[in-house]
């Protein structure tokens, strides 16, 4: 298991030779691909797209064979994350495949996505290609230049690699969802409601997050923060910030004037006071 941000390695050169996930099972390997062409020595799937990411995709499981994926056309991966149940979505992550359809006279091709800045949404691929090139790694990729690709290549999504969690960062208070704040520090987050889940991190002291799910297991309830992100609601470590509901009767300010208003009813989220207003800009007095 790996953690973005944090323990995951991208590779940022082409692989050592030798190594088992970018040979085929006939040249001491593990990977069921076919050899690339031009084929390079003791890394006998490049030059080949499918056989790389097959390759780069696995090794991040740390798996002893690979799992996922196989000798197929590259736009085809997409077809089979469907399929599969594997996570996939239109926002570069670290480890991520990256998919696009060629089109009828082209098979596609697959990249995998090194790293991610999150302020300009610009990423780094590595890949290979059959007949071109053993290895390459693309900067500045985004959804403007089509991550890469030219034109006549259909960007399809990122196929996520499960074994690649994203940590929960802090967001802003926000009284339409519910969350948490944490009060003391070394309150670890898990990758699963137990006390025997492995341990990710530990969550920022006075830090909110979003709480999206709540369960209970090993005496505790359990608050989910983000996929695979988990933690145990320990006395004095947690204060609980339910959404604000709002109901007919209610007292409430604006957000930007002192005076008090009766909520007389509701039209769709819009509140009746002396104006029509977004709840999102009424503050609610107990």
């Amino acid at each position: 298991m790996y953690i973005a941000d944090k323990n995951f390695k991208p590779q940022l050169k082409i692989p050592k030779k030798g190594d088992k996930y970018y040979n085929t099972t006939d040249n001491k390997g593990i990977n069921p691909c076919r050899k690339g062409d031009p084929t390079v020595k003791n890394l006998n799937v490049l030059c080949n797209c499918v056989g790389y990411e097959v390759a780069r995709f696995n090794s991040e499981t740390q798996e002893p064979k690979c799992i996922f994926f196989g000798s197929m056309n590259a736009k085809s991966f997409y077809a089979y994350a469907l399929k599969w149940g594997l996570p996939t979505g239109q926002e570069p992550k670290v480890g991520a495949c990256a998919c696009w359809d060629g089109g009828k006279s082209k098979k596609g091709h697959v990249a995998n996505v090194e790293e991610v800045d999150k302020k300009t949404g610009n990423c780094s691929l590595s890949s290979s290609g059959f007949e071109a090139y053993k290895f390459k790694l693309q900067k500045k990729c985004n959804k403007s230049n089509n991550y890469g690709m030219g034109a006549s290549y259909k960007f399809l999504a990122f196929i996520y690699n499960p074994h690649i969690i994203e940590l929960a960062e802090p967001v802003e208070r926000d009284e339409n969802v519910n969350q948490l704040k944490i009060l003391k520090a070394k309150l670890r987050i898990r990758v699963q409601p137990s006390l025997n889940a492995d341990i990710l991190d530990f969550a920022e002291k006075d830090g909110i997050y979003n709480d999206l799910e709540t369960c209970e297991a090993d005496g505790y309830t359990w608050h989910k923060i983000a996929e695979n992100n988990w933690l145990a609601e320990v006395n004095g470590y947690v204060e609980l910030l339910p959404k604000i509901v709002f109901q007919v009767g209610d007292k409430v300010t604006f957000k930007e004037l002192p005076d008090y208003f009766i909520i007389t009813g509701f039209e769709d989220n819009n509140a009746n006071v002396t104006m029509t207003t977004p709840t999102s800009n009424l503050n609610k007095i107990d």
